[in-house]
């Protein structure tokens, strides 16, 4: 049995180059999608004001179809044997939703923390 043969190789250039496509870029088509679901809802919101039913379902498979998609890139960057992408991909979202809940985290435990201070007192 012949072995597959290896994209990168000892190439650490393609390695780095492909990580980094799949950090900035998986945000960058992520937040195009995004707006393209925002000027929908825009337009449905200025044509009838008084369907909230319509736009809340707009919001959520907007959502479903985000992560659908990301989901399935990933898979296909993995069958392509272009993992550094995929790894890029991963590591990007996860940033971008993990940093802002640590930035929560921190701000209810400050406001938390002084409100406990003030109690004591």
């Amino acid at each position: 049995m012949e072995k597959k043969e290896d994209y990168y190789g000892d190439n650490s250039i393609k390695k780095l180059a492909d990580l980094a496509i799949g950090f900035f870029g998986a945000p960058f088509v992520n937040a195009i999608i995004s707006n393209i679901f925002l000027v929908l809802l825009n337009l449905i919101f200025k044509i009838d004001n008084k369907h909230e039913t319509i736009q809340i379902l707009i919001i959520i498979s907007g959502a479903i179809l985000l992560i659908w998609f990301n989901i399935s890139i990933i898979k296909k960057f993995k069958k392509m044997d272009r993992r550094f992408i995929s790894t890029g991909i991963i590591v990007g979202l996860t940033l971008l939703v993990l940093i802002p809940l640590l930035i929560l985290g921190a701000c209810v435990i400050m406001i938390s923390g002084s409100a406990l201070s003030s109690w004591n007192t």
